[in-house]
């Protein structure tokens, strides 16, 4: 499990984000490590894509976030990005 430029709030995340969801994985039976990495402030989906052929991934899977369209436009996302490349394929959960 890769986490880009993770912003850790204690309450919700607790000390180092990313490991209650590698637990809930490990306890389904997922062999799991969390690994944190600084974006360089390359964008999010590219460095996705580079961690992916870097580790020689069959498959990203990750996390979609609705937002507002006009934000989307303008700003464009991570989401966006990883469905509209072809090099990976991507499983994504709401």
């Amino acid at each position: 499990m890769a986490l880009f430029d993770p912003v850790s709030i204690s309450a919700y995340d607790g000390e180092n984000p990313g490991t209650d969801v590698a637990a809930w994985l490990t306890h389904q039976g997922c062999n799991v490590a969390v690994q944190q990495y600084a974006s360089g402030g390359e964008d999010i989906g590219t460095a996705i894509l580079k961690r992916a052929k870097e580790t020689g991934a069959d498959l990203i899977v990750m996390g979609a976030y609705d937002h507002s369209r006009l934000r989307e436009m303008v700003f464009g996302g991570t989401t966006r990005s990883l469905i509209e490349q072809s090099a990976f394929p991507v499983l994504l959960s709401h």
